[in-house]
């Protein structure tokens, strides 16, 4: 896709193939900045908006006295996925 600036259409597809600015970028051979300026002219979110309810109830979980192990085996995330989602918004 070199030179082609992609549509909204495209950058949607684009984040359900490769999940995040970066893999995108890798995939296109631009840089996350591009893609990033991309998805704001064409106004589509950034995918991690759609973890939000994810992180919450990760949050949850671990007030209800999950341990992180089960945490990551339940949400199918790494350890430190999962410490870092529960360091913000302390």
């Amino acid at each position: 896709m070199n030179g082609i600036v992609p549509t909204k259409a495209m950058l949607v597809k684009l984040q359900k193939q490769h999940g995040s600015d970066t893999g995108i970028a890798d995939a296109m051979g631009v840089s996350p900045r591009t893609v990033l300026s991309w998805r704001k002219q064409r106004g589509v979110p950034s995918i991690y908006f759609k973890n939000e309810v994810r992180n919450l109830e990760i949050k949850k979980k671990s007030a209800d006295g999950w341990s992180v192990q089960r945490i990551c085996r339940k949400f199918d995330l790494s350890t430190s996925q999962v410490y870092r989602i529960l360091r913000r918004g302390r």
